[in-house]
This record gives structure tokens, C-alpha cells and sequence, in this order.
């Protein structure tokens, strides 16, 4: 029997080792590599929904429509992520933002309602039935830019 390069069965286990040991290595370094990358993905993407949800909740508060609740959970995100929770921290993140956005929609549905009821029988009765079609349907965007359109004095 023949055996391949002169090598001894010792030394194909000490070479078969070696090649164990460099692959583990190769595996380790990689693993690593690839949880810092995710970690570094993981803080960009709640430093992005922070943001988002920081820059609604001031438009809110600049328009004094900002719910009580509602900074207090985008400091909770901030508890949760400083904690090691990175899931529930950009799910309160996003909570806040959410409820920054319903106030600001809830504040532009009020005003429009507002301007309606005091306008009703100065409006044309086509824009009227617009108007009231958009508060019905809770579109605070298209019921404040129709009122405004209207001659209405709502933020945006």
C-alpha cells in the first residue's frame, strides 16, 4: 500500500488538527465580526426610531396637542435599550411616535370640525360635505389642508 506525500499517520493527525483548529478560529472571529455588525445595525436602527419619534413628538409639543403619556415611552425606549431590550426599545420608540402622530391628527380633526360647525352656511354646500366626509372618515391630514383651503387657520 502507498501512502501519499511520505507523511505518517501522526502527522496527517497533527495537520488535520491544525486545519481544525485555524477553521475554528476562522468560525470564532467571523461569529464575532458578525455580532458586532448586528449590534452596530441594531443601534442604528433605534437611533433612527428615536429620531422619528423625537422630531413627531416636537412637532406635536411646538402645536401644544402632545399627549401626557407620550415622551415618558420614548424615555422608556431609551431605559430599554440602554438595557440591553432591543425589541421592546423600538417598539416604545415607535408607540411614542405613533401617539405623537394621532395627537397632531387629532388636534387638525378638532379644528376642522371646529371651522365646519361655525362655517357650515357660509361654505359651499359641495366643500361642506367634503369637509365632513374627511372628519367623519378621521383623515386629520386631508380635513385640515381642506380647511385651510377653505380659509381655515389650522397648523400644519
Amino acid at each position: 500500500m502507498r501512502r501519499g506525500l511520505g507523511m505518517s499517520d501522526s502527522a496527517r493527525v497533527c495537520l488535520l488538527l491544525a486545519s481544525c483548529a485555524v477553521i475554528a478560529w476562522a468560525l470564532a472571529a467571523l461569529t464575532t465580526q458578525t455580532l458586532a455588525s448586528g449590534q452596530a445595525r441594531r443601534a442604528d436602527a433605534f437611533d433612527r426610531a428615536r429620531a422619528l419619534a423625537a422630531a413627531d413628538i416636537e412637532q406635536a409639543r411646538a402645536q401644544r396637542v402632545l399627549w401626557l403619556g407620550t415622551e415618558p415611552l420614548l424615555a422608556r425606549a431609551g431605559r430599554a435599550f440602554r438595557q440591553g431590550a432591543f425589541d421592546n426599545a423600538l417598539l416604545f420608540a415607535a408607540r411614542a411616535r405613533r401617539e405623537a402622530r394621532l395627537a397632531l391628527n387629532q388636534a387638525r380633526l378638532e379644528a376642522a370640525r371646529y371651522f365646519l360647525e361655525l362655517n357650515r352656511a357660509a361654505l359651499p354646500p359641495a366643500a361642506a360635505a367634503q369637509l365632513a366626509a374627511r372628519v367623519q372618515a378621521h383623515d386629520g391630514i386631508g380635513a385640515g389642508a381642506l380647511a385651510r383651503r377653505l380659509g381655515a387657520d389650522i397648523s400644519r
